[in-house]
């Protein structure tokens, strides 16, 4: 535990890494403050919070080495899942995809458009109507 000049006092733990020594902030004191480490550095918390930190960052360290290293790499993976996530929300669908085409042919004059329109429905859409209840009734009957 530190005193900073304003008075505030933080709770650190302290380990070593490639023989460099590292200071972790855990958080600052706060006799109301969080009863159990949230994942978030530098939380108000009270002395028993602080001592469970250093519990679960001893335990962090020991199976991942480096704390800071450890903690880039959960960034990097929550930024790859939210722009994988991003990725998905833009794709549509192969029925949008059918959907588009037959308008399109429709919007360019093809005299197709409408034979291509009622193929789609009575060969994909018809015998396929939602991927997502046929799995699921599959599923039940198992």
């Amino acid at each position: 535990m530190r005193t900073l000049p304003d008075g505030t006092k933080g709770f650190y733990y302290r380990y070593f890494a490639d023989g460099v020594k590292r200071l972790v902030l855990i958080g600052t004191f706060d006799g109301k403050g969080q009863r159990s480490w949230r994942g978030v550095r530098g939380d108000r918390m009270t002395f028993a919070a602080a001592r469970e930190d250093a519990r679960n960052l001893g335990d962090l360290i020991a199976e991942h080495g480096d704390i800071d290293a450890y903690e880039e790499d959960l960034r990097r993976k929550a930024e790859h899942e939210r722009q994988v996530a991003e990725r998905m929300a833009r794709q549509g669908s192969f029925g949008q995809l059918l959907d588009s085409y037959s308008k399109q042919l429709g919007n360019n004059g093809n005299a197709s458009a409408k034979a291509v329109e009622n193929a789609i429905k009575l060969h994909i859409k018809s015998p396929f109507p939602n991927p997502t209840s046929a799995t699921q009734g599959k599923n039940a009957a198992n």
